[in-house]
């Protein structure tokens, strides 16, 4: 109720109704990849459109591995192609414009500066923090990708994002 209260508070100030004027809204969503490895690598991509995208802002990866891996993190490399992932949204979202692609083919792209290589320890769930990357703009080649480096593991990768409209 007070957060209503807030909304409506707000709202007012800009001489706008809840819901409409400048009120920014943002949903959030998710995708999850599940991988079962062999002596193999693989990644998971998010990745815009090629037109009508909205600025993605990205929360956090859950990771969990039975067997320790090496993370990496890329952006911009070439679209990815194969394979698309079913992307969750919160029960009021828009459907996302981003996508999702598991066990993704997306290029190399550019190794993010502040993020070395991130060691997962077997069978310890990770969450890593990603609020400090965005993806803005249209085009496929305006990507995220979180691979995993040669392992024999078996987990999954859930990512979370937020799009601005």
């Amino acid at each position: 109720m007070k957060f209503a209260l807030i909304l409506l508070a707000v709202a007012s100030a800009f001489g706008q109704a809840p819901g409409t004027g400048p009120l920014l809204r943002i949903n959030t969503y998710n995708a999850t990849c599940s991988f079962s490895l062999s002596g193999a690598a693989t990644k998971m991509t998010i990745q815009q459109p090629a037109s009508g995208s909205k600025t993605v802002r990205f929360v956090i990866a859950y990771i969990r591995s039975d067997a320790a891996i090496t993370l990496t993190q890329t952006r911009n490399g070439t679209a990815a192609t194969a394979t698309t992932a079913t992307v969750q949204k919160q029960p009021e979202a828009a459907t996302a414009t981003a996508t999702a692609w598991c066990a993704s083919n997306a290029g190399a792209g550019t190794a993010l500066i502040e993020a070395d290589a991130v060691q997962i320890p077997a069978n310890s769930p990770q969450v890593l923090d990603l609020t400090r990357i965005q993806l803005k703009g249209d085009g496929t080649a305006i990507n995220y990708n979180l691979g995993i480096s040669t392992a024999t593991a078996i987990g999954k990768i859930t990512i979370i994002w937020e799009e601005w409209e």
